[in-house]
């Protein structure tokens, strides 16, 4: 048996292949999901003997042959799960039965989803994005019945009538997301042990069917209607997870959590001559400390007073926070005192950049410590004749929020640079990526600022 996620396709269908390709496919690799692909415009068998398959595209029902799709759901009745996006449910009679659908009703469309109550077979597939104090996250707000997620846009689903507790809902309460409900015992417990009958395929373990379905169209991810990393994600995670033979092996990031601060100067900030202020000695890094964060901080490092200096040496030295040069100063914050490339995106010569360099080095010295590996860089603006400086210097990250080398922050505010859709979303606030245009000089990490 394969141990990989089969997912099934149409490359043939350009618009839902667009799709597939620009969100679920990222999606998958930045998760480190193990899958192989199926392209029903180039393969008509399919062999189903894997842990799991995911229907990837909205439109492929109608698509599979009826040999393919008995093939299909025998696998399913022996345990293969299944995980479908394809919202259009009037081709997959089959899951009827196993879905609890009393009745198809018509297409409509939604401009939220409501987070649905807790499901008592299931609470591992409730969306972690649904807090449990109640409290909204990020563009969730609280209405009476729960959370609600705004999409940009109304967005297509399938109005059914089912039996089914749905995870998600639209506005008028019409399910979005369920699953199979044939899993009667607790969660945490195995299935019971398979017959003899049901090992040589003869029977049908009435425990065995995991089915996740989608009743809304897959376009949710795409970031003209919702998008990720805006709380709906482990969502879709999670019913792969929960759906897919065990044991199953995936290659995710293991979580974690960081901090940057910028624009940083310690007591010589306007609020750091209080006597009880966060930036007086840098004192904000022992509350940071204090709950896990080591922070990223970029300084701007003419401005360090010789107290805090020795601040920074005892917290680089135990290891309790990384700090990068961010600029020489800038009282007015204007850039006037850049380090990478000057505010109106014009680039330092070789000569000024060899002075500005020297002078970091220099300071670093001083306070006898190794900038960071990450970048942090003021208004994201790094100059590309600088690039072969911070390799030198072992550099190897930058935090650049959408700001491309050589181009200013107000150019990427208005667009005004090449295009650039970052990994694995195509989102700027939040990317793991190479930088295509330099690669041999950058990994690029851009975090997330809110």
């Amino acid at each position: 048996m394969e141990i990989t996620l089969l997912v099934i396709l149409d490359s043939s269908a350009k618009g839902n292949y667009r799709v597939y390709q620009e969100t679920i496919s990222p999606f998958l690799k930045h998760f480190g999901i193990p899958y192989q692909q199926i392209d029903l415009a180039k393969t008509k068998t399919i062999n189903f003997n894997t842990i799991g398959i995911l229907i990837a595209q909205e439109g492929l029902g109608e698509k599979l042959s009826k040999r393919t799709k008995e093939s299909l759901y025998q696998a399913v009745k022996q345990g293969t799960g299944l995980i479908n996006l394809d919202y259009h449910l009037n081709f997959w009679k089959e899951l009827y039965e196993p879905l609890k659908i009393e009745k198809i009703e018509k297409e409509s469309k939604t401009p939220l989803i409501k987070i649905g109550e807790t499901h008592e077979t299931h609470p591992h597939l409730l969306p972690l994005s649904h807090p449990p104090d109640g409290s909204p996250s990020l563009r969730g707000r609280i209405e009476e019945g729960g959370t609600e997620k705004k999409l940009l846009q109304p967005l297509d689903f399938l109005k059914v009538k089912t039996k089914s507790k749905s995870l998600l809902l639209s506005e008028d309460d019409s399910p979005l997301v369920f699953c199979s409900p044939s899993l009667k015992l607790h969660p945490h417990l195995p299935p019971p042990s398979r017959g003899r009958n049901e090992e040589r395929g003869e029977g049908e373990n009435p425990y065995a069917i995991k089915l996740v379905q989608f009743l809304i169209s897959p376009k949710l991810w795409l970031p003209e209607y919702f998008g990720y990393c805006n709380g709906l994600d482990d969502i879709l995670l999670r019913s792969i997870i929960w759906a897919v033979k065990k044991p199953f092996i995936m290659m995710a990031m293991p979580p974690f959590v960081t901090c940057r601060i910028d624009d940083a100067n310690g007591s010589a900030n306007i609020f750091g001559k209080r006597k009880d202020s966060a930036n007086k000695n840098f004192a904000y890094i022992d509350l940071l400390n204090k709950f896990g964060y080591i922070p990223n901080i970029g300084l701007f490092i003419d401005d360090i007073a010789e107290e805090d200096g020795r601040i920074i040496k005892e917290k680089y030295d135990k290891g309790l926070a990384d700090f990068s040069p961010h600029a020489f100063s800038d009282p007015k914050s204007i850039n006037e005192h850049p380090i990478y490339m000057h505010h109106n995106g014009k680039e330092f010569s070789v000569q000024e950049l060899k002075e500005n360099f020297a002078r970091v080095d220099k300071r670093f010295g001083e306070w006898e410590i190794k900038q960071s590996k990450t970048i942090n860089a003021h208004f994201g603006e790094i100059g590309v004749k600088s690039l072969p400086f911070l390799r030198e210097r072992g550099i190897k990250f930058t935090m650049q929020p959408g700001v491309p080398f050589g181009y200013t922050w107000a150019g990427a505010v208005e667009g005004k640079h090449p295009e650039w859709n970052p990994k694995p979303y195509g989102n700027h606030g939040f990317n793991y990526d190479i930088m295509l245009n330099h690669p041999e000089f950058f990994n690029v990490v851009a975090h997330p600022l809110g």
